[in-house]
């Protein structure tokens, strides 16, 4: 009968996660809630459901995001009353994106 020898590897693994709203300079505050709202989902907002979201009132929300679009932080899908709202992800961010759902996938379908 054979032997078998285990050897117990010892990996250390740090993160940093950096909040992408907080590590922008020259925006304000209100400025940040929008981001923040805006990278918490996976898609868009409209500018009455990133108010519900942030707890801005309308004026203030406007203002923030009329900022973001203008500094290319957010992008404006549509217009009128179907305006969406949602973060400019750079090609780099959609690649990461797309290759850490297929990797979830993987590990999804190899537990089940």
């Amino acid at each position: 009968m054979g032997l078998i020898n285990s050897f117990i590897q010892k990996t250390k693994l740090r993160i940093w996660t950096v909040d992408f709203a907080e590590s922008i300079e020259g925006i304000d505050e209100n400025e940040k809630q929008v981001l923040k709202a805006l990278s918490k989902i996976d898609g868009s907002l409209s500018k009455k459901e990133l108010q519900a979201e942030t707890g801005l009132s309308r004026h203030y929300a406007t203002k923030s995001l009329e900022k973001l679009i203008t500094a290319d932080y957010v992008l404006e899908e549509g217009a009128g009353r179907s305006t969406r709202y949602r973060l400019n992800r750079t090609l780099e961010q959609k690649v990461a994106t797309i290759k850490q759902r297929a990797a979830d996938l993987r590990i999804t379908k190899e537990i089940n």
